[in-house]
């Protein structure tokens, strides 16, 4: 009868047992947080690559209607483009239809020389 008694009035956790899951929670924590950040920079690597890709496209597009060198505003880009959501530096269409520019979004920077993505730099 004792016995029954001292095991119905024992309910819950000790604290021993709460630190222990606390402290496997904080692990596990700090596993996951880096390798979630660095989802984070790929997703804005992509990003940015898709954009400058798109800025091409644009810009080759305004080149092909005025066949003429030429440096769109982003106004102008943007018509074509959509809402950008990073930093169009200025772009600039050569002679030879030849697209140059640099784009910022999510700290990645997306070089384009000559209508090519030359090289995506940032964290």
């Amino acid at each position: 009868m004792m016995e029954k008694m001292r095991n119905k009035k024992k309910k819950g956790f000790t604290l021993v047992e709460l630190v222990v899951v606390i402290v496997i929670i904080g692990i596990l924590a700090a596993i996951a947080i880096p390798r979630l950040s660095g989802f984070t920079g790929r997703a804005n690597a992509s990003k940015a690559e898709a954009d400058a890709r798109t800025i091409i496209t644009a810009a080759s597009t305004i080149y092909a209607d005025n066949n003429v060198a030429s440096t769109p505003t982003e106004t102008q880009i943007e018509a074509l483009t959509g809402n950008l959501d990073g930093t169009l530096g200025t772009v600039t269409i050569a002679a030879n239809g030849g697209v140059s520019f640099t784009y910022t979004i999510g700290g990645r920077t997306a070089t384009v020389v000559n209508s090519e993505i030359t090289g995506i730099t940032g964290s």
